[in-house]
Protein backbone atom coordinates (compact mmCIF):
# COMPACT_ATOMS: atom_id res chain seq x y z
CA UNK A 1 0.00 0.00 0.00
CA UNK A 2 2.87 1.85 0.87
CA UNK A 3 3.65 1.79 -2.97
CA UNK A 4 0.39 2.56 -3.93
CA UNK A 5 0.22 5.41 -1.78
CA UNK A 6 3.84 6.53 -2.84
CA UNK A 7 3.44 6.18 -6.76
CA UNK A 8 0.09 7.49 -7.29
CA UNK A 9 0.57 10.64 -5.17
CA UNK A 10 -1.16 12.51 -7.99
CA UNK A 11 -4.22 10.24 -8.51
CA UNK A 12 -6.86 10.68 -5.66
CA UNK A 13 -8.71 8.06 -7.23
CA UNK A 14 -6.22 5.88 -6.28
CA UNK A 15 -5.67 7.57 -3.29
CA UNK A 16 -9.06 7.20 -1.76
CA UNK A 17 -9.39 3.64 -1.62
CA UNK A 18 -5.62 3.26 -0.74
CA UNK A 19 -6.43 5.40 2.48
CA UNK A 20 -9.49 3.81 3.24
CA UNK A 21 -7.39 0.05 3.54
CA UNK A 22 -5.30 1.64 5.40
CA UNK A 23 -7.82 2.97 7.96
CA UNK A 24 -9.36 -0.35 8.08
CA UNK A 25 -6.00 -1.81 8.78
CA UNK A 26 -5.98 0.81 11.63
CA UNK A 27 -9.09 -0.93 13.36
CA UNK A 28 -6.62 -3.33 15.15
CA UNK A 29 -4.06 -2.00 17.16
CA UNK A 30 -1.56 -4.45 16.69
CA UNK A 31 -1.29 -3.59 12.55
CA UNK A 32 -1.22 -0.28 13.47
CA UNK A 33 2.66 -0.71 14.42
CA UNK A 34 2.86 -2.07 10.99
CA UNK A 35 1.62 1.07 9.45
CA UNK A 36 3.64 3.09 11.35
CA UNK A 37 7.12 1.54 10.61
CA UNK A 38 6.08 1.25 7.11
CA UNK A 39 6.85 4.92 6.41
CA UNK A 40 3.26 5.44 4.10
CA UNK A 41 2.09 7.83 7.14
CA UNK A 42 4.25 11.16 5.97
CA UNK A 43 2.88 9.79 2.40
CA UNK A 44 -0.62 9.88 3.55
CA UNK A 45 -0.23 13.34 5.03
CA UNK A 46 1.09 14.76 1.93
CA UNK A 47 -1.69 13.50 0.17
CA UNK A 48 -4.45 15.23 2.44
CA UNK A 49 -2.13 18.64 2.31
CA UNK A 50 -2.61 18.42 -1.40
CA UNK A 51 -6.37 17.40 -1.93
CA UNK A 52 -8.07 18.71 1.37
CA UNK A 53 -11.12 19.51 -0.83
CA UNK A 54 -11.43 15.45 -1.61
CA UNK A 55 -14.49 14.54 1.58
CA UNK A 56 -13.40 11.18 1.17
CA UNK A 57 -9.35 11.19 1.63
CA UNK A 58 -10.33 13.89 4.48
CA UNK A 59 -12.53 11.30 6.49
CA UNK A 60 -10.10 8.24 6.04
CA UNK A 61 -7.63 10.05 6.88
CA UNK A 62 -8.75 11.85 10.08
CA UNK A 63 -10.02 8.49 11.00
CA UNK A 64 -7.12 6.75 10.39
CA UNK A 65 -4.67 9.32 12.29
CA UNK A 66 -7.30 9.56 15.44
CA UNK A 67 -6.85 5.54 15.88
CA UNK A 68 -2.58 5.86 15.18
CA UNK A 69 -2.73 8.42 18.03
CA UNK A 70 -4.76 6.68 20.48
CA UNK A 71 -2.40 3.40 20.04
CA UNK A 72 0.52 4.92 22.00
CA UNK A 73 2.87 8.38 22.69
CA UNK A 74 5.77 7.23 20.26
CA UNK A 75 3.42 7.61 17.88
CA UNK A 76 1.45 10.50 19.12
CA UNK A 77 5.07 12.36 19.22
CA UNK A 78 5.82 11.07 15.69
CA UNK A 79 2.64 12.31 14.54
CA UNK A 80 2.88 15.48 15.75
CA UNK A 81 6.40 16.12 14.14
CA UNK A 82 5.08 15.15 10.83
CA UNK A 83 2.88 18.06 11.07
CA UNK A 84 -0.39 16.71 11.41
CA UNK A 85 -1.96 19.03 13.67
CA UNK A 86 -1.50 22.18 10.65
CA UNK A 87 -2.70 19.18 8.12
CA UNK A 88 -5.47 18.13 9.94
CA UNK A 89 -6.55 21.84 10.63
CA UNK A 90 -6.51 22.50 7.34
CA UNK A 91 -8.26 19.82 5.72
CA UNK A 92 -11.26 20.38 8.58
CA UNK A 93 -11.40 24.13 7.22
CA UNK A 94 -12.04 23.12 3.70
CA UNK A 95 -15.45 21.15 5.29
CA UNK A 96 -16.90 23.17 7.97
CA UNK A 97 -20.69 21.86 8.04
CA UNK A 98 -19.65 18.49 7.28
CA UNK A 99 -20.67 17.04 11.07
CA UNK A 100 -18.99 13.64 10.22
CA UNK A 101 -15.28 14.97 9.03
CA UNK A 102 -15.78 17.64 12.27
CA UNK A 103 -16.68 14.43 15.17
CA UNK A 104 -13.53 12.29 13.29
CA UNK A 105 -11.35 15.77 13.54
CA UNK A 106 -12.56 16.69 17.17
CA UNK A 107 -11.41 13.13 18.49
CA UNK A 108 -8.35 13.05 16.64
CA UNK A 109 -7.23 16.94 17.12
CA UNK A 110 -8.17 15.67 21.34
CA UNK A 111 -5.40 13.50 21.24
CA UNK A 112 -2.63 15.40 18.80
CA UNK A 113 -3.33 19.20 20.33
CA UNK A 114 -3.15 20.95 23.25
CA UNK A 115 -2.30 24.06 24.73
CA UNK A 116 1.02 24.91 22.87
CA UNK A 117 -1.26 24.56 19.43
CA UNK A 118 -3.99 26.83 20.93
CA UNK A 119 -1.58 29.12 22.14
CA UNK A 120 0.16 29.96 18.96
CA UNK A 121 -3.06 30.81 17.13
CA UNK A 122 -3.88 32.74 20.38
CA UNK A 123 -0.92 34.55 20.88
CA UNK A 124 -0.77 36.15 17.12
CA UNK A 125 -1.38 40.27 17.05
CA UNK A 126 -4.49 40.87 15.74
CA UNK A 127 -4.78 43.00 12.57
CA UNK A 128 -5.86 42.55 9.33
CA UNK A 129 -3.24 40.33 8.07
CA UNK A 130 -3.18 36.88 6.55
CA UNK A 131 -1.16 36.03 9.92
CA UNK A 132 -4.45 36.53 11.74
CA UNK A 133 -6.50 34.50 9.35
CA UNK A 134 -4.00 31.98 9.63
CA UNK A 135 -4.33 31.85 13.42
CA UNK A 136 -8.13 32.15 13.41
CA UNK A 137 -8.11 29.51 10.61
CA UNK A 138 -6.10 26.94 12.79
CA UNK A 139 -8.68 27.93 15.89
CA UNK A 140 -11.63 27.43 14.56
CA UNK A 141 -10.80 23.95 13.64
CA UNK A 142 -9.25 23.26 17.15
CA UNK A 143 -12.79 24.76 18.86
CA UNK A 144 -13.82 21.14 17.77
CA UNK A 145 -12.52 19.76 21.17
CA UNK A 146 -14.00 20.61 24.06
CA UNK A 147 -11.25 21.01 26.18
CA UNK A 148 -9.75 23.69 23.89
CA UNK A 149 -12.95 25.88 24.01
CA UNK A 150 -12.56 25.93 27.90
CA UNK A 151 -8.91 26.51 27.85
CA UNK A 152 -9.59 29.72 25.29
CA UNK A 153 -12.57 31.04 27.34
CA UNK A 154 -10.35 30.91 30.84
CA UNK A 155 -7.60 33.10 28.89
CA UNK A 156 -9.73 35.65 27.26
CA UNK A 157 -9.84 34.07 24.15
CA UNK A 158 -13.59 35.38 23.26
CA UNK A 159 -12.06 39.41 23.73
CA UNK A 160 -9.52 38.56 21.76
CA UNK A 161 -11.64 36.87 19.24
CA UNK A 162 -13.86 39.95 18.83
CA UNK A 163 -11.17 42.03 18.75
CA UNK A 164 -9.66 39.95 15.05
CA UNK A 165 -13.61 40.43 14.23
CA UNK A 166 -13.56 43.91 14.81
CA UNK A 167 -10.60 44.30 13.21
CA UNK A 168 -11.49 43.00 9.96
CA UNK A 169 -15.11 44.58 9.97
CA UNK A 170 -14.46 47.38 7.78
CA UNK A 171 -12.44 45.97 5.44
CA UNK A 172 -13.68 44.03 2.54
CA UNK A 173 -10.72 41.75 1.09
CA UNK A 174 -10.18 38.40 0.50
CA UNK A 175 -7.93 38.53 4.12
CA UNK A 176 -10.72 40.42 5.97
CA UNK A 177 -13.13 37.65 4.49
CA UNK A 178 -11.57 35.15 5.79
CA UNK A 179 -10.60 36.40 9.56
CA UNK A 180 -14.72 36.53 9.37
CA UNK A 181 -15.35 33.57 7.96
CA UNK A 182 -13.20 31.97 10.64
CA UNK A 183 -13.79 34.27 13.44
CA UNK A 184 -17.55 33.70 13.22
CA UNK A 185 -17.18 30.03 12.90
CA UNK A 186 -14.98 29.90 16.03
CA UNK A 187 -17.22 31.60 17.71
CA UNK A 188 -19.99 29.68 17.16
CA UNK A 189 -17.79 26.39 18.66
CA UNK A 190 -17.77 28.47 21.98
CA UNK A 191 -20.97 28.45 22.18
CA UNK A 192 -21.29 25.44 23.75
CA UNK A 193 -23.45 25.81 26.55
CA UNK A 194 -25.58 28.71 28.66
CA UNK A 195 -22.56 30.04 30.25
CA UNK A 196 -20.63 30.52 27.59
CA UNK A 197 -22.98 32.09 25.55
CA UNK A 198 -23.92 34.30 27.97
CA UNK A 199 -19.91 35.37 28.05
CA UNK A 200 -19.84 35.93 24.09
CA UNK A 201 -23.12 38.37 24.50
CA UNK A 202 -21.94 40.53 27.25
CA UNK A 203 -18.81 40.96 25.43
CA UNK A 204 -21.11 42.19 22.44
CA UNK A 205 -20.79 39.16 20.30
CA UNK A 206 -24.66 38.74 19.31
CA UNK A 207 -24.10 42.36 18.10
CA UNK A 208 -20.98 42.05 16.39
CA UNK A 209 -22.27 39.49 14.43
CA UNK A 210 -24.92 41.35 13.11
CA UNK A 211 -22.79 43.90 11.91
CA UNK A 212 -20.65 41.46 10.20
CA UNK A 213 -23.49 40.25 8.32
CA UNK A 214 -25.26 43.23 7.59
CA UNK A 215 -21.38 45.25 6.70
CA UNK A 216 -20.73 42.04 4.21
CA UNK A 217 -24.12 40.87 3.12
CA UNK A 218 -23.08 40.13 -0.28
CA UNK A 219 -20.54 37.88 0.96
CA UNK A 220 -21.94 34.61 0.87
CA UNK A 221 -19.12 32.93 3.38
CA UNK A 222 -19.09 35.26 5.75
CA UNK A 223 -23.15 35.38 6.02
CA UNK A 224 -23.60 31.69 6.12
CA UNK A 225 -20.74 31.68 8.95
CA UNK A 226 -22.41 34.46 11.01
CA UNK A 227 -25.43 33.13 10.82
CA UNK A 228 -24.78 29.76 11.62
CA UNK A 229 -23.20 31.14 15.22
CA UNK A 230 -26.28 33.02 15.83
CA UNK A 231 -28.31 30.27 15.61
CA UNK A 232 -26.29 28.10 17.67
CA UNK A 233 -26.97 31.03 20.57
CA UNK A 234 -30.71 30.36 20.79
CA UNK A 235 -31.13 27.81 22.85
CA UNK A 236 -33.38 29.66 25.21
CA UNK A 237 -36.63 32.44 25.13
CA UNK A 238 -33.81 34.97 26.92
CA UNK A 239 -31.41 34.75 24.15
CA UNK A 240 -34.22 34.59 21.18
CA UNK A 241 -35.32 37.76 22.31
CA UNK A 242 -31.83 39.38 22.85
CA UNK A 243 -31.35 38.02 19.17
CA UNK A 244 -34.13 39.50 18.08
CA UNK A 245 -33.53 43.44 19.79
CA UNK A 246 -30.04 42.95 18.16
CA UNK A 247 -31.44 43.11 14.88
CA UNK A 248 -30.59 39.09 14.44
CA UNK A 249 -33.59 38.27 12.40
CA UNK A 250 -33.21 41.56 10.81
CA UNK A 251 -29.81 40.57 9.41
CA UNK A 252 -31.16 37.02 8.56
CA UNK A 253 -34.31 38.34 6.42
CA UNK A 254 -31.72 40.68 4.76
CA UNK A 255 -29.42 37.87 3.67
CA UNK A 256 -31.82 35.95 2.52
CA UNK A 257 -33.05 38.50 0.08
CA UNK A 258 -29.72 39.10 -0.99
CA UNK A 259 -28.76 35.20 -1.59
CA UNK A 260 -32.32 33.76 -3.10
CA UNK A 261 -30.64 31.13 -4.80
CA UNK A 262 -28.18 29.89 -2.21
CA UNK A 263 -28.81 26.55 -0.09
CA UNK A 264 -26.22 27.54 2.48
CA UNK A 265 -27.85 31.06 3.26
CA UNK A 266 -30.84 29.34 2.98
CA UNK A 267 -30.01 26.78 5.87
CA UNK A 268 -28.63 29.10 8.10
CA UNK A 269 -31.09 31.55 7.57
CA UNK A 270 -34.21 29.20 8.51
CA UNK A 271 -32.38 27.46 10.92
CA UNK A 272 -31.75 31.05 12.70
CA UNK A 273 -35.97 32.22 12.25
CA UNK A 274 -36.94 28.54 12.79
CA UNK A 275 -35.41 28.48 16.60
CA UNK A 276 -36.15 32.32 17.01
CA UNK A 277 -39.95 31.34 16.10
CA UNK A 278 -40.28 28.49 19.02
CA UNK A 279 -40.72 31.59 21.50
CA UNK A 280 -44.06 32.93 21.23
CA UNK A 281 -42.81 36.57 22.69
CA UNK A 282 -40.66 37.19 19.20
CA UNK A 283 -43.38 35.89 17.08
CA UNK A 284 -44.77 39.25 16.79
CA UNK A 285 -41.58 40.86 16.00
CA UNK A 286 -40.95 38.19 13.07
CA UNK A 287 -43.86 39.41 11.44
CA UNK A 288 -42.93 42.84 11.72
CA UNK A 289 -39.10 42.24 10.36
CA UNK A 290 -40.63 40.61 7.22
CA UNK A 291 -40.14 36.72 8.13
CA UNK A 292 -42.81 35.75 6.41
CA UNK A 293 -42.63 36.67 3.01
CA UNK A 294 -38.50 36.14 3.36
CA UNK A 295 -39.49 32.49 4.20
CA UNK A 296 -41.94 32.40 1.36
CA UNK A 297 -39.75 33.70 -1.38
CA UNK A 298 -37.31 30.65 -0.09
CA UNK A 299 -39.70 27.80 -0.45
CA UNK A 300 -40.14 29.28 -4.05
CA UNK A 301 -36.72 29.50 -4.93
CA UNK A 302 -35.73 26.22 -2.81
CA UNK A 303 -38.91 23.94 -2.60
CA UNK A 304 -37.61 20.91 -4.59
CA UNK A 305 -35.23 20.77 -1.71
CA UNK A 306 -36.97 18.93 1.09
CA UNK A 307 -34.90 20.13 4.13
CA UNK A 308 -35.17 23.37 3.44
CA UNK A 309 -39.01 23.45 2.45
CA UNK A 310 -39.75 21.78 5.96
CA UNK A 311 -37.84 24.28 7.58
CA UNK A 312 -39.76 27.10 5.91
CA UNK A 313 -42.66 24.81 6.80
CA UNK A 314 -41.90 24.69 10.27
CA UNK A 315 -40.98 28.76 10.88
CA UNK A 316 -44.47 29.05 9.88
CA UNK A 317 -46.25 26.47 11.65
CA UNK A 318 -45.20 28.56 14.74
CA UNK A 319 -45.41 31.72 13.54
CA UNK A 320 -49.28 30.88 12.91
CA UNK A 321 -50.53 31.68 16.20
CA UNK A 322 -53.55 34.10 15.38
CA UNK A 323 -55.96 34.67 12.77
CA UNK A 324 -54.03 37.86 12.09
CA UNK A 325 -51.17 36.29 11.38
CA UNK A 326 -52.93 33.70 9.25
CA UNK A 327 -54.38 36.11 7.39
CA UNK A 328 -50.99 37.91 6.89
CA UNK A 329 -49.65 34.44 5.35
CA UNK A 330 -52.14 33.75 2.94
CA UNK A 331 -51.77 37.46 2.32
CA UNK A 332 -48.38 36.87 0.87
CA UNK A 333 -49.58 33.66 -1.21
CA UNK A 334 -48.72 31.06 1.44
CA UNK A 335 -51.85 28.94 0.12
CA UNK A 336 -50.77 28.69 -2.91
CA UNK A 337 -47.39 27.68 -2.41
CA UNK A 338 -47.87 24.78 0.27
CA UNK A 339 -50.50 23.20 -2.45
CA UNK A 340 -48.22 23.36 -4.86
CA UNK A 341 -46.17 22.39 -2.10
CA UNK A 342 -47.70 19.32 -1.61
CA UNK A 343 -48.40 18.57 -5.16
CA UNK A 344 -44.58 17.80 -6.21
CA UNK A 345 -43.93 16.58 -2.88
CA UNK A 346 -46.62 13.88 -2.34
CA UNK A 347 -44.10 11.05 -1.92
CA UNK A 348 -42.23 12.58 0.69
CA UNK A 349 -43.91 11.47 3.99
CA UNK A 350 -42.21 13.89 5.94
CA UNK A 351 -42.58 17.65 4.18
CA UNK A 352 -46.51 15.83 2.84
CA UNK A 353 -47.29 15.59 6.77
CA UNK A 354 -46.25 19.01 7.57
CA UNK A 355 -47.84 20.74 4.29
CA UNK A 356 -51.22 19.36 5.21
CA UNK A 357 -50.83 20.35 8.82
CA UNK A 358 -50.37 23.72 7.87
CA UNK A 359 -53.01 23.79 5.72
CA UNK A 360 -54.87 22.53 8.20
CA UNK A 361 -54.06 25.29 10.36
CA UNK A 362 -54.45 28.02 7.62
CA UNK A 363 -58.09 26.39 7.50
CA UNK A 364 -59.12 27.46 10.86
CA UNK A 365 -59.41 31.05 9.74
CA UNK A 366 -63.21 31.29 8.19
CA UNK A 367 -61.63 33.53 5.03
CA UNK A 368 -59.24 30.59 4.13
CA UNK A 369 -61.52 28.01 3.41
CA UNK A 370 -63.18 29.13 0.22
CA UNK A 371 -59.35 30.28 -1.06
CA UNK A 372 -58.16 26.32 0.06
CA UNK A 373 -60.71 25.01 -2.41
CA UNK A 374 -60.64 26.86 -5.22
CA UNK A 375 -56.55 26.70 -5.22
CA UNK A 376 -57.46 22.75 -5.21
CA UNK A 377 -56.26 21.77 -1.17
CA UNK A 378 -58.35 19.06 -0.98
CA UNK A 379 -57.18 17.27 -4.26
CA UNK A 380 -53.70 17.57 -3.36
CA UNK A 381 -54.56 16.49 0.15
CA UNK A 382 -56.18 13.00 -1.55
CA UNK A 383 -53.39 12.73 -3.40
CA UNK A 384 -50.70 12.38 -0.68
CA UNK A 385 -53.13 10.52 1.13
CA UNK A 386 -53.42 8.07 -2.40
CA UNK A 387 -49.36 8.14 -2.62
CA UNK A 388 -48.45 6.46 1.20
CA UNK A 389 -51.84 4.65 1.71
CA UNK A 390 -50.32 2.85 4.89
CA UNK A 391 -49.80 5.59 6.72
CA UNK A 392 -52.06 5.76 9.16
CA UNK A 393 -51.02 9.55 9.90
Amino acid sequence: LRHVVHTQEQNVEVLVPATQCLDRICDNAIYCADVMESGVVPDILNALKHYPENAALVGHVLSMIGKLAAVSPEYLDALKKLGAVDILVAALDMHPDDERLNGLGARALKLLAGEADINSAFKVAVGNTMETANALSKMSSLLLVDENVDYLIANQGIAWLISALNSALPEHSEVASKILVSGCRALMRMAGDENKIYSIMQQGGVKLLVAIIEGHLQDENVVVSALNALAKMVTRKENAIYIVKSGGVRAAVAALAAHPHSERVAKAGLELLQKVAAHEDCVAPLVEAGVIPAVLATLANHGKNPALAKAVITTLGRMALSGDILSKMADAGMLQQLITLLNDNKDNVDVAKQTILLLETAALLPSNIAALRSLGAMDAILGAMEANPTDAE
